[in-house]
């Protein structure tokens, strides 16, 4: 296991990912990734966002490329990541953008009103802006742990 400077992955060596071949600089990445958003002795899982956050902060331990292109492929809310909307209403993101500068903006599929009732689904483009009024039609304000909510994401990425 290599050593990368965050705290909850394991360690055993002092090395870092620099001295790896690139291959092994994206599995070193994905395995900090993996390590971090799964339940490990003393600490719960990060959420998927949370987790990527923590290697871009942890640059000096991964090919900065490398992370990037994480973030870029799995956005900064991944797919099946339950999100609180500004409006109030709960959404599970339903797939990144492909576009970089729209990572924060992903496609989500609202599940909760904002009286916190399961409602029809409905799909909201957070990076569309309304060319009436030029806002977007929400923002995320945080991820949510699916426990906290006690919601199967599945069934919301794949259908019943």
């Amino acid at each position: 296991t290599l050593k990368f400077g965050i705290p909850g992955v394991a360690a055993k060596d002092a090395k870092d990912a620099s001295g790896l071949s690139p291959y092994g600089q994206i599995v070193a990445a994905c395995h900090a990734f993996d390590e971090l958003t799964r339940y490990a002795p003393g600490r719960p899982p990060l959420l998927a966002s949370d987790a990527l956050r923590a290697l871009v902060a942890a640059s000096g331990s991964f090919n900065p490329v490398v992370v990037k292109i994480l973030v870029n492929l799995l956005g900064l809310y991944p797919g099946g990541t339950p999100v609180e909307l500004d409006t109030g209403e709960i959404a599970v993101v339903y797939f990144a953008q492909t576009d970089p500068k729209f990572l924060d903006r992903p496609v989500v599929k609202v599940v909760k009103d904002t009286r916190g009732q399961v409602c029809r689904e409905r799909v909201i483009d957070l990076s569309h802006v309304d060319s009436t009024t030029g806002r977007y039609p929400a923002t995320i304000v945080r991820a949510i742990p699916p426990i906290e909510l006690g919601l199967d994401v599945l069934p919301h990425l794949f259908g019943e």
